[in-house]
């Protein structure tokens, strides 16, 4: 069973606006959403005025546990900040972006790309079904999560199975961008 750590808060560090009061740490493969029960149910718990961590280092998962946590981030009233601790990729990728604020540390790496699935026992034809579906579904999730943070070219590539990775200063510059575009869009509504 993969489960995630909860920890004490940390001490401030100088730089943050505020200090997370749960922390919660995807440092091996995501696993099952069941694994993530404690997770959900503090989310969709949390109050305004709450800051929840998740810190990231891992290769990736199960892409169900990932759908889950995006919808309980969407759902929750607290500030989600996601911390690029190492390696974050897959699965990884799309919680990590789903969060309301993005850390970036020094040497951390992503790595986006199209899914992977295993179908072993199944009959060819629910195989093909399974796969044209879970595709589909992938697309969709993946021009919603990366849409800010990539443009639809890229997203495109990344779908045909192209491999993209990003160095901790890239992956900055893009949410650096996309944090603009977010003001230059709020300042033309007002």
């Amino acid at each position: 069973m993969h489960k995630i750590i909860k920890s004490a808060p940390p001490p401030v560090y100088q730089g943050y606006a505020q200090s997370p009061q749960l922390h919660f740490y995807f440092y091996e493969d995501i696993g099952d959403p069941v694994d993530y029960c404690e997770l959900i149910h503090t989310l969709d718990h949390a109050g305004e005025g709450e800051t929840i961590a998740l810190h990231f280092a891992t290769d990736g998962g199960a892409m169900e546990s990932a759908i889950v946590i995006l919808h309980a981030i969407m759902r929750t009233k607290a500030h989600v900040v996601g911390y690029a601790d190492g390696g974050v990729a897959s699965a990884g990728t799309i919680i990590f972006l789903a969060c309301h604020e993005h850390i970036v540390e020094p040497f951390a790496h992503f790595l986006f790309h199209d899914g992977t699935q295993g179908n072993s026992g199944m009959k060819f034809n629910e195989s093909v079904k399974q796969a044209n579906a879970t595709s589909a579904l992938y697309a969709s999730l993946a021009y919603s999560v990366y849409g800010q943070f990539f443009d639809n070219e890229e997203i495109e590539r990344i779908l045909e199975g192209v491999d993209c990775y990003l160095t901790s200063d890239e992956m900055r510059r893009r949410i650096e961008k996309a944090i603009d575009d977010q003001l230059h869009e709020v300042e033309t509504e007002i």
